[in-house]
């Protein structure tokens, strides 16, 4: 039989993709959720299982004629049309020249535009090329059907790579690996943030640190560097293959640099997170500081550890944490760390009973709280028998230090992990797209799935820390 559904049961599941389960009502078998850009809503799991999101960020949330006006205000259009029946359906508009069109709530939303101002009129393949050899590219494609096929193009660096003309056009999309004006605009604004809280000499996009390699931004004077990865131009599909992103980060700690590295739908969708950790490893000193000696250290509940994690952990959650310790300021909860006992520990074939995984340890966003690891695991020792602990410390982000200054030690890196993606909203961890068990196809589950039109990603692995007493 199916598990019973329960508010605690929908949260291992949506808390994957940082969503947090507030209520569930067993008579419409509906469960209102919080989504990771704190919009709320509510869904059925069927829907949810069958890829069904946040309806406000996938723009698909029932919108009011007056909403639509005031959107399209916004920008100086006018709404003629009076009804609004479906995001699928044309509006008559009028632009700020004064051109009258039909265009869907969906169209709009997705960044079309009158086209007689925006150039959108339909081109030939002629039209194309002459305006992009505007910039010194050469279009390599032969023909155009409409304005959201992929070209091919070459640009004056003789990069071979693919866009819209859509894109080329409207979003000034542009060759991703040349310089600082082809970047996409969340990489700019992850470049404006690093120079709003560094002082130091900055340099982006450059190829002469590591042997031709380009590094997006580099810091020499404190030696860290950082990578910002779009999921589609650093996956498979585009040749970066699993040793890709190791490689890089490996030959960066030869050279003695920390490098950062940010996966796109991080910084679109959990940009505060992303901020405040980086703002602890390149200006510690701007963090708000308190003290483990004036923090208490409770047992919290699941919903208290998952909200906290969901607002302040990159990862959120997780899921199979049995042991939740939060540190209380003033009342105040600031930090947590969380145990869950494994189901298979490597190198261990006895008894597991007393084998623990520190899951997560995170404090406030924009807090540095001295001490408060040490207090947090002093007292999960203390109130818990535990033979060995063990935990693994994301590369991208960490270098392991907090895990020696509690007294692990280091044992090794795991291998870099796959990750599949449709959109830059989300990556999905690839244990939670494995081959159904009733599937009786002959596809491997990396061919069902690129079949169902996933990308694959890679990570850059894991430290494994353990700890015996």
């Amino acid at each position: 039989m199916p598990p019973r559904l329960t508010v605690e049961y929908i949260n291992t599941i949506i808390s994957k993709e940082n969503y947090v389960c507030t209520a569930y009502d067993i008579k419409t078998k509906k469960f209102s959720y919080l989504c990771p850009k704190k919009h709320i809503g509510s869904m059925r799991m069927d829907h949810w299982r069958r890829g069904v999101r946040c309806a406000t960020c996938k723009g698909n949330k029932k919108l009011t004629i007056a909403y639509i006006k005031k959107q399209l205000a916004k920008e100086g259009y006018s709404l003629i049309s009076t009804n609004y029946t479906s995001s699928n359906v044309p509006l008559v508009t009028k632009c700020p020249s004064g051109h009258t069109f039909n265009i869907s709530w969906n169209n709009w939303h997705t960044g079309y535009r009158c086209s007689k101002c925006s150039a959108r009129a339909k081109k030939d393949i002629d039209e194309i090329a002459l305006e992009i050899s505007k910039e010194q590219y050469t279009l390599v494609s032969k023909k155009y059907n409409n304005n959201k096929q992929k070209l091919t193009l070459i640009c004056p660096n003789k990069h071979l790579y693919k866009v819209s003309w859509d894109n080329w056009n409207s979003k000034k999309s542009r060759c991703p690996k040349c310089a600082l004006h082809g970047i996409s605009e969340a990489e700019l604004n992850l470049h404006n943030y690093i120079s709003s809280i560094y002082n130091g000499t900055i340099i982006f996009n450059d190829r002469s640190f590591f042997g031709g390699k380009e590094l997006d931004i580099i810091l020499p004077d404190i030696k860290v560097a950082i990578e910002y990865n779009g999921l589609y131009w650093h996956s498979e599909e585009m040749g970066k293959d699993k040793n890709y992103h190791i490689n890089k980060l490996n030959e960066c700690v030869q050279k003695g640099y920390k490098l950062i590295t940010i996966f796109e739908d991080e910084w679109l969708s959990l940009n505060s997170i992303c901020k405040s950790r980086l703002c602890s490893i390149i200006r510690p000193k701007e963090m708000n500081i308190l003290y483990a000696r004036n923090c208490i250290i409770k047992e919290i509940t699941a919903t208290e550890a998952r909200l906290f994690c969901t607002t302040n952990h990159i990862q959120g959650y997780g899921a199979g944490a049995s042991i939740k310790l939060g540190a209380f300021y003033e009342g105040l909860l600031v930090a947590i760390m969380t145990f869950s006992k494994p189901s298979f520990v490597k190198g261990y074939k006895q008894d597991k009973k007393d084998i623990y995984e520190l899951h997560r340890f995170c404090t406030f966003l924009n807090y540095r709280i001295i001490g408060i690891a040490s207090k947090l695991l002093a007292y999960f020792e203390r109130n818990y028998k535990c033979t060995t602990l063990f935990s693994y410390a994301d590369r991208r982000w960490s270098s392991g230090n907090l895990y020696t200054t509690l007294g692990f030690e280091y044992k090794y890196n795991t291998k870099p992990n796959y990750w599949y993606f449709k959109d830059s909203t989300h990556r999905i961890y690839r244990y939670n797209l494995k081959k159904p068990k009733h599937y009786l196809g002959s596809l491997t589950e990396k061919q069902l799935r690129l079949a169902q039109g996933y990308k694959i990603i890679w990570d850059c692995g894991s430290f494994y820390f353990i700890k015996n007493y």
